[in-house]
């Protein structure tokens, strides 16, 4: 830009200079803090599967799910719901969305051993606050990354919610005394078929950590 400068004697002095501009700032992505949708890459490097204007999502919390490979092998680790004190008693966990890291904590506190322990063991993406999905979460991850999340065909997950004492399906009707059931999801069946049931919490079943922010 031009400056009109005016000197001792009165005489007008042109000043040329240049105008610096910066340059735009770099618009941020999910995985850097911006704003997410579903299927966006997470901050913690998994796939973002909930959002807080999902339908029913409460919490008003973005989630997302670790990748396929997330224990370092091709296929999901599996494990037991939990062996120890927790394995024939009620621990008290929700099945709501938001539920999945409090119900964590419990089986991790009354389990000797548990999906909810391999689930929280993650850190990808430095992040140390993964957990097992409640029932309602899981719900989502299969709604939402069943595609492209990389699912073992035919593979039960565990949730970390407690289920019924019985469940019916097209097929029959299995009966699990109350406190020693949790809920799974199986990500190769339709919905309309009982893609959700109840399995004895010392079923091993495979794990996959979400964790929300």
């Amino acid at each position: 830009m031009n400056r009109l400068l005016a000197t001792s004697g009165g005489a007008l002095l042109i000043v040329t200079g240049l105008l610096s501009l910066a340059a735009p700032a770099h618009a941020q992505t999910c995985a850097d803090g911006g704003k997410c949708a579903i299927g966006d890459t997470g901050p913690g490097g998994g796939i973002v599967f909930m959002v807080p204007s999902t339908m029913g999502n409460r919490s008003k919390l973005t989630y997302e799910v670790a990748l396929a490979n997330w224990s370092g092998t091709p296929t999901d680790p599996t494990a037991v719901w939990c062996s120890g004190k927790g394995s024939n008693v009620s621990l008290g966990t929700g099945k709501a969305i938001g539920a999945g890291k409090s119900n964590t904590e419990k089986m991790v506190k009354h389990c000797k051993s548990s999906a909810a322990i391999l689930a929280r063991s993650y850190r990808a993406g430095g992040k140390s606050d993964w957990f097992l999905p409640s029932y309602g979460e899981l719900k989502k991850v299969n709604s939402n990354t069943k595609t492209d999340g990389g699912w073992g065909a035919g593979a039960f997950y565990w949730s970390s919610s407690e289920g019924p004492d019985c469940v019916k399906t097209n097929e029959n009707q299995r009966c699990i005394k109350v406190g020693q059931g949790a809920w799974d999801q199986n990500f190769y069946v339709d919905a309309a078929y009982g893609a959700l049931g109840t399995d004895a919490k010392n079923t091993l079943l495979a794990v996959r950590p979400v964790r929300s922010f």
